[in-house]
């Protein structure tokens, strides 16, 4: 049973300012993706997908402002340093596939997160562990005879354990993005102690994505990670080092929602066909994730290049094997040249097939 007040959600047009400052509601056609973006932003490339560009449309949107907000903690040089080294591993790049392009089209995203509060009350049951040593003997050969030598060995005994719990739990968090677990394994997680309360010039001319997933949508998950907290509280309680099969029957009141913003850049580059592929940084931590595309245009240009080498260097040495009667010292300049010949030959197999591999690493 739950008594939980949900935010009040409204429909914003897309002509309608949002928090008194001039925001927007605008949309990807293509991910269908809504944000928030200053007032003449419609037109810019998506930040999330990269694939089509962000036109005014109405959106679902709390009205209030989100209460928290994790500042960027990443300065232009650090940023520029970041995306010369994500580039360095690729050989063969796409000639737009450079730090210098990624840098210039870096845009500051806010991405949301649901916090729940919580009051908790209800009759729990688990399985609590606590360890214990065992001391036992292992037999080892060693200079020609058995030796015996004591070890220590950490077990871990199993006892049922039931109990009652009333308790508040505050900052649970909750995907407030469809894809929010799939976002956090590209860009790593964020450290919510840097949080601090929002306030508009926190977040500047920046884009906000808005929330796809309404707290309807979000409670089992928080609920799991209320019942996940009660779970360690219960086990500190029963003074083991771990438990299992936790079971909670409770009742949970006073449920508040908040909403907090963490911040990334995205950016992009387009490969040989002109496909664009978004490259998105941590803008806490700097991790950093995004499809590094070769260049197999390149690829074929230079092994080519050496393929072309490689058969001029063997047409010599076929010459030269043809003049051996005029010119007998040509025998061991050919036998050079068609082992370079070879060389190069496969070293263009081997140019042509690199961009290949690594792109299929990269599916």
């Amino acid at each position: 049973m739950t008594q939980s007040i949900l935010p009040e959600l409204k429909i914003v047009a897309e002509s309608e300012s949002v928090w008194a400052q001039g925001l927007k509601t605008a949309g990807c056609p293509s991910c269908r993706q809504a944000f928030l973006i200053p007032d003449g932003g419609a037109g810019r490339l998506c930040p999330n997908c990269a694939q089509d560009h962000l036109a005014p449309q109405p959106a679902r949107l709390r009205m209030e402002p989100p209460e928290l907000v994790i500042p960027s903690q990443l300065q232009s040089a650090h940023l520029q340093s970041i995306l010369s080294e994500f580039i360095r591993p690729v050989w063969l790049k796409p000639d737009d596939f450079t730090a210098a392009n990624l840098y210039a089209r870096l845009v500051k995203v806010y991405w949301p997160m649901w916090l729940v509060d919580s009051d908790i009350t209800g009759a729990w049951q688990a399985e609590v562990g606590y360890d214990y040593q065992v001391k036992s003997s292992q037999e080892h050969y060693n200079n020609g005879e058995w030796r015996s030598r004591e070890v220590n060995e950490t077990r871990i005994r199993w006892e049922p354990r039931i109990g009652s719990l009333v308790r508040r739990y505050n900052n649970i968090s909750a995907p407030a993005i469809s894809y929010h677990e799939r976002r956090l394994k590209e860009v790593g997680s964020y450290s919510h102690e840097a949080a601090v309360s929002f306030e508009l010039p926190h977040v500047g001319d920046s884009v906000i994505q808005l929330p796809d997933h309404p707290p309807e949508s979000a409670w089992p998950m928080a609920r799991s990670g209320l019942d996940q907290a009660a779970g360690i509280e219960c086990q500190q309680a029963a003074g083991g080092q771990h438990i299992r099969n936790f079971q909670i029957e409770a009742q949970y009141d006073q449920v508040n929602w908040s909403q907090m913003l963490l911040p990334l850049y995205a950016t992009y580059y387009s490969d040989d066909e002109g496909r664009r592929h978004p490259i998105l940084i941590n803008a806490q931590t700097g991790k950093t994730n995004g499809m590094r595309i070769a260049s197999r245009k390149k690829g074929w240009l230079y092994g080519g290049i050496l393929a072309g080498a490689s058969l001029i260097l063997l047409l010599l040495a076929l010459l030269l094997f043809l003049l051996l009667a005029v010119f007998p010292p040509g025998g061991a300049i050919a036998a050079v040249l068609a082992f370079l010949a070879i060389a190069l030959g496969a070293a263009a197999v081997a140019v042509i097939l690199w961009p290949w591999q690594w792109n299929q690493r990269q599916a």
